[in-house]
């Protein structure tokens, strides 16, 4: 056999070995575009849900740092509630105590007006018993 024949057979057994593969490797090569295109799609939903999930967790913080400054805030208001009813029974301990004082005042100004009435011949009696 001559050099040329032997290279001749070897180029057409080598394009019918690359035309077998090719046929083999063509339709995994579809199969490999379109599950690119799959993952790339996943991907995608991927990045969005963990980019939903983050504002998710911004939201939740926000949220359990609202709610600890009103759990503060409530505290405070009970706290404040408390004070204001001690005070409010303080006063009305105060205002019953003095009750009984009311009475005595008024007796008080009473006697005072009828002093006041009197002044002026209290004033004279005075004069007339000093000369």
């Amino acid at each position: 056999m001559s050099k040329a024949a032997t290279s001749m057979c070897q180029w057409v057994r080598a394009m019918e070995l690359y035309y077998n593969v090719a046929k083999t490797v063509a339709p995994k090569r579809a199969r490999l575009a379109e599950a690119q295109e799959s993952l790339d799609i996943t991907l995608k939903a991927l990045a969005e849900l963990k980019k939903k999930a983050r504002e998710a967790e911004i939201n939740i913080k926000e949220m359990e740092k609202k709610y600890g400054e009103s759990v503060a805030k409530k505290e405070e208001l009970s706290r404040k509630v408390e004070e204001c009813n001690v005070k409010l029974s303080r006063a009305g301990k105060l205002i019953s105590g003095l009750g009984g004082e009311r009475h005595r005042w008024g007796l008080a100004v009473e006697a005072f007006d009828k002093r006041i009435d009197n002044i002026i011949g209290d004033i004279l009696l005075s004069a007339g018993a000093i000369a």
